[in-house]
């Protein structure tokens, strides 16, 4: 399997969706907002992230930033979300699809009081 090819990206994708150990670098996955149906719940919060870029596939999503407010991003869309940045998922379309890249691979989540 070439590395760059689709084959390798849908191999790499599915390692991180099926829950076995993550690459310690990057990671690349096809990512659900959605939570198994759940509505977001909108939580100012931080990630500790060196990198972080959603790329809409299917569907919409609206973020609302510390900084300039809110976002929505439809299919063909994309948001660079700067490390450490204050930000919540406001809603999403119920076909929502978005296609996550981050560094490092296991970054956490912390929650932060409201702005």
């Amino acid at each position: 399997m070439e590395a760059g090819s689709s084959a390798a990206f849908a191999s790499i994708s599915n390692t991180a969706i099926q829950g076995w150990p993550r690459p310690q670098g990057a990671v690349c996955r096809p990512c659900d907002p959605r939570h198994s149906g759940k509505e977001p719940k909108p939580q100012w919060h931080t990630h500790s992230v060196g990198f972080q870029l959603f790329y809409v596939t299917k569907g919409w999503i609206e973020f609302e930033y510390e900084d300039i407010g809110k976002v929505r991003l439809e299919a063909g869309g994309s948001a660079f979300q700067p490390p450490g940045v204050r930000h919540r998922e406001l809603c999403h379309s119920d076909d929502l699809e978005v296609l996550e890249i981050a560094s490092p691979a296991g970054f956490g989540t912390t929650l932060v009081d409201e702005l």
